[in-house]
């Protein structure tokens, strides 16, 4: 239902700017066996614009299939946080530096907000 991908060309506001493309793939991942959540849709975004490197970003959505309702898949949020198998990936661009073109890798703690939103399965049913 939510698997699939799509490649968009955006238009910049100033006309000076050359267009870029975003590329946007979801990808559901089942994991009832041994971890929580149920499922992760894996949400990857590149951005690809002429002048700059790509600009990778990977979102992990989990998704809790749970009668007892959001109480009870708050638990499962707690535990797919502390286990980090799921981690998210940011870009972040620097501008600047007197040598070559560099790239590194920092994995940090960062705060993160998580609206979480019930859909009762009889919506989802055909």
């Amino acid at each position: 239902m939510l698997d699939g991908a799509g490649h968009f060309q955006i238009t910049p506001t100033n006309a000076d700017s050359e267009p870029y493309v975003i590329d946007v793939e979801l990808e559901v991942q089942d994991n009832h066996r041994g971890d929580s959540p149920d499922v992760i849709l894996r949400v990857r975004l590149s951005i690809n614009h002429p002048k700059l490197p790509a600009l990778e970003l990977e979102i992990p959505i989990p998704i809790e299939g749970e009668k007892a309702g959001i109480a009870a898949a708050i638990e499962d949020l707690k535990k797919f946080t502390e286990r980090e198998h799921f981690i998210q990936r940011m870009p972040m661009l620097v501008i600047g530096g007197s040598g070559n073109p560099a790239r590194r890798v920092q994995q940090v703690t960062m705060p993160t907000r998580v609206e979480i939103s019930q859909i009762p399965y009889r919506l989802l049913s055909p």
